[in-house]
C-alpha cells in the first residue's frame, strides 16, 4: 500500500490488497443511485462505432446547462438496443433496484471497515432520490421518496458499524427543480459511522463561535445568579450555550455552497464540507481514504491539512483529473 497515491480500479478489489487497521478516517461520496453514468463500461460485440446510448430528446422545461448533464441519466444497462453489444461494468449506482445498490455499497464499506483503525470514522455524503418506477419487492411506489441514506445507514449498522450521527448538508445555492407538487430540495445527508463505540474525535478542532458569548459578555465571565438557579436538562451550562472560551460544539446542520470547477465532474462535493470531517477524525500525518475519489477533492483537502490520502476510482479519466488537480493546487508530483 502506497500513501498519497490514486489507485485506478474497483475499490472492492483494491481494498483487499491493503493491510488491516491502517486508515485513520474515510471520507467519501459514492455514486448516487440511478443518477449518472460515469462511462466506465466496456462493451462486448455489436458495433464498435456505436455510442450505446438511447436517443435523447432534450426537455423544453430543462433549465440552461442542465440538459447536458441530464443526458448521462439515460444509458443501456445490459444490452445496447441499437447494436446488441453486451455491457460489462463494475460501476456502482446503475443497479436496477435500490436494494441492489445498498448491497453493493455495504460490500465496499465492509472492506473499509477492515482497513480502518479501531478508533477510525467513516463519513458518507449521500443524497436521497424519488422513485421513477415502481419497485414492487421493496414496496416503493413511483414518486415515493426512497430513503436511500437511511436504508444505507440501517444496512451498515446491521453489518457492524456504529451509526453515530446524520449531518444535514444545507445548500444555500441549491439546484432549481421544476416540480409543482412538493418543495425544492436543497439539502443532502452526511452519515457519520464508526468502527467502535469509542473512537477518535477532536471536537475542539471544529468548535464554532458561540453566539451567546459574542452577544452577551456575561457568558464569558460566568452565568448570572438567576442563570445559576436554572436546573435540569435545559440549563445554560448543560445546553452548551455557556462557554468560557466563547466556543460551542459544532451543530449538525452545515450550510456550505457548491464550489465550481473547470473540470467535468458534476458530483464533486465542496472542500469546506469535508474539511471538518478530516479535522475532527484524523490527526496530523494520519491517512484519509476515499474509495470513490472522483475529482480528488478529499485528497486535496487532506494534504492541505497535513494529512495523507489514498484515493480509489473506477474511472481512468477521474484518476487523471485528480492527479492534475492536486499538482495544480498543491504542487505535488504524483
Amino acid at each position: 500500500m502506497e500513501i498519497n497515491k490514486f489507485y485506478h480500479g474497483d475499490s472492492r478489489e483494491i481494498l483487499k490488497t491493503f493491510p488491516n487497521n491502517c486508515i485513520d478516517t474515510c471520507v467519501t461520496s459514492p455514486p448516487y443511485f440511478n443518477c449518472r453514468d460515469y462511462q466506465t463500461a466496456e462493451w462486448e460485440g455489436g458495433d464498435p462505432s456505436c455510442n450505446h446510448k438511447p436517443l435523447f430528446k432534450p426537455s423544453k422545461t430543462a433549465w440552461v446547462g442542465y440538459e447536458k448533464k441530464d443526458v448521462n441519466k439515460l444509458f443501456y444497462r445490459d444490452i445496447c438496443k441499437k447494436c446488441g453489444a453486451v455491457r460489462k461494468d463494475n460501476q456502482i449506482g446503475i443497479e436496477k433496484t435500490p436494494q441492489e445498490y445498498i448491497q453493493n455499497l455495504v460490500e465496499v464499506f465492509r472492506g473499509v471497515y477492515r482497513v480502518l483503525k479501531d478508533e477510525g470514522s467513516l463519513w458518507i455524503v449521500i443524497d436521497d432520490k424519488h422513485a421513477t418506477v415502481n419497485y414492487e419487492r421493496e414496496k416503493i411506489k413511483r414518486k415515493d421518496l426512497i430513503g436511500i441514506p437511511f436504508m444505507l445507514a440501517f444496512a451498515l449498522r446491521d453489518d457492524g458499524w456504529w451509526w453515530r450521527e446524520t449531518i444535514i448538508w444545507h445548500k444555500p445555492q441549491g439546484m432549481p427543480e421544476s416540480v409543482e407538487d412538493r418543495c425544492t430540495i436543497n439539502h443532502e445527508y452526511v452519515l457519520h459511522l464508526t468502527k467502535n463505540e469509542k473512537y477518535f474525535f477532536d471536537y475542539k478542532a471544529i468548535a464554532e463561535k458561540s453566539i451567546w458569548a459574542e452577544r452577551d459578555k456575561r457568558f464569558i465571565n460566568g452565568p448570572t445568579i438567576s442563570e445559576k438557579a436554572m436546573k435540569g436538562p435545559y440549563s445554560i451550562k448543560k445546553s452548551g450555550a455557556y462557554s468560557k472560551d466563547g466556543l460551542k460544539n459544532k451543530r449538525s446542520v452545515w450550510s456550505v455552497n457548491y464550489e465550481f470547477s473547470k473540470y467535468e465532474h458534476y458530483a464533486a462535493y465542496p472542500s469546506m464540507l469535508i474539511k471538518p470531517m478530516i479535522e475532527a477524525t484524523c490527526q496530523e500525518n494520519g491517512i484519509v481514504l476515499d474509495p470513490f475519489m472522483g475529482s480528488g477533492t478529499t485528497a486535496i483537502v487532506a494534504r492541505s491539512l497535513n494529512r495523507n490520502f489514498i484515493g480509489i476510482d473506477l474511472s481512468k479519466d477521474y484518476v487523471k483529473i485528480s492527479e492534475k488537480r492536486i499538482r495544480e493546487r498543491l504542487g505535488l508530483f504524483i
